[in-house]
């Protein structure tokens, strides 16, 4: 067994060294775009864990029956601090590639055109899938957004970059003020749902559960996700409505549009309530063209609506969350999808809006769109330098690009 723990330890040891060694060849590439200090960190978190490795491995007490209880745990820490580090951190940096840039720097023009200036700027990584697809979280202290791999070349889903923007927003202020006023209501309402239950007398314990289940996750997950919808909608408009509408014909498959999870509230509520983000916005056209859309799916789906759905979700409550996170949104200084379609503007927002409506009126010729679009964004962000250098028949290829 001493052997064994020795083997184990210095097969570690290596390891460290090992990613340490591919971390640096990758560094100086991935600090074009991203911030060195989270390289450097990466590298001190290895460099601190192959010392105290070292240590063990030097200090002879890997000899000691004795203590073999004791080296044991210990390896167990190390293993798993240097998992947490190669898949959480270590795999960012050495997966980043042309799609990683493209991401980065395509956030960076998102933030100046819509004058994000409270939050930090996350870190992309194509590490997700189509299963996972968006989602941003905090890891050792920095924002890391992950995307599905090839979403690069896909146009039509890129809206939802706007909803994990909102996210960091939440993680910063979540725990001030944002929404206190909401929050508040919010437990005033269902305080005033449970009086009216027990005054019912029918199936209170059941009902009471629910509703506290309820009320538990309206206000420590779903209040945030769907500020985040409103948040994603002021900023993008329609066109994150209808990536919306995309998700959710998954959802009605599995009779899930009225149906909530921990993490996340009814799709149908979160279509509601961005429907009365665009009117707050004054889209009322746009608003109109998406719920026809909307009422003859729900139609043709007929997935089962809960009966207590309408007391959970109820239109008070969606509106006076609406009118917060309108607030919200102004007092943050954020430009409003509203103002920059009245506007002549090559900013994303407005571009996604005119690929949604491209895409929806010319189907058979949106792959072209979509190509042209995209090549002409790569060299806007100064990620194609040669356009001068390209072939006739490339030109050919890409079309007129000053139509997009």
């Amino acid at each position: 067994m001493v052997d064994f723990l020795k083997t184990a330890y210095v097969d570690l040891y290596n390891r460290i060294r090992k990613l340490k060694s591919k971390i640096d060849a990758r560094s100086t590439e991935f600090d074009i775009d991203v911030s060195a200090l989270f390289v450097q960190d990466t590298l001190d978190l290895l460099e601190t864990l192959e010392l105290e490795t070292f240590r063990i491995i030097e200090s002879g007490f890997l000899d000691f029956e004795l203590l073999m209880p004791n080296n044991l745990y210990l390896y167990n820490k190390y293993i798993l601090r240097y998992e947490f580090i190669d898949s959480n951190l270590a795999e960012i940096i050495l997966q980043y590639d042309a799609a990683e840039r493209f991401f980065n720097r395509l956030i960076n023009k998102i933030y100046k055109e819509s004058n994000i200036l409270a939050i930090a700027k996350p870190i992309v990584t194509l590490t997700s899938n189509s299963k996972k697809y968006y989602w941003v979280e905090q890891i050792a202290g920095v924002e890391i957004l992950a995307l599905p791999r090839g979403e690069e070349e896909c146009l039509l889903h890129l809206p939802n970059l706007y909803h994990e923007i909102a996210h960091l927003f939440c993680f910063k202020y979540q725990d001030g003020n944002m929404l206190s006023k909401f929050i508040a209501e919010l437990k005033r309402y269902f305080h005033a749902e449970w009086v009216r239950i027990k005054n019912e007398k029918v199936k209170v314990e059941t009902r009471h559960a629910e509703l506290e289940e309820v009320r538990t996750l309206w206000e420590t997950k779903w209040v945030w996700e769907l500020a985040c919808d409103l948040i994603a909608t002021f900023l993008v408009g329609p066109a994150y409505v209808w990536t919306a509408l995309i998700l959710n014909t998954k959802a009605q498959g599995e009779d899930l549009l009225y149906r909530w999870k921990p993490n996340h509230p009814p799709d149908a509520t979160r279509i509601r309530i961005i429907l009365l983000m665009l009117d707050k916005l004054d889209l009322q056209f746009e608003r109109e063209q998406i719920n026809q859309v909307w009422t003859k799916f729900l139609a043709l789906t007929k997935n089962p609506r809960p009966t207590h759905y309408k007391s959970y979700f109820p239109d008070q409550i969606l509106e006076l969350l609406v009118e917060e996170v309108f607030s919200f949104c102004k007092d943050a200084r954020l430009v409003p999808i509203s103002t920059l379609l009245k506007e002549p503007t090559t900013t994303f927002a407005v571009q996604l809006n005119e690929t949604w409506s491209y895409a929806r009126a010319h189907q058979s010729l949106f792959d072209i769109y979509e190509r042209d679009f995209l090549l002409k964004l790569k060299r806007e962000l100064g990620l194609i330098i040669d356009y001068e250098n390209s072939t006739e028949e490339e030109e050919e290829d890409f079309g007129d690009l000053t139509q997009l």
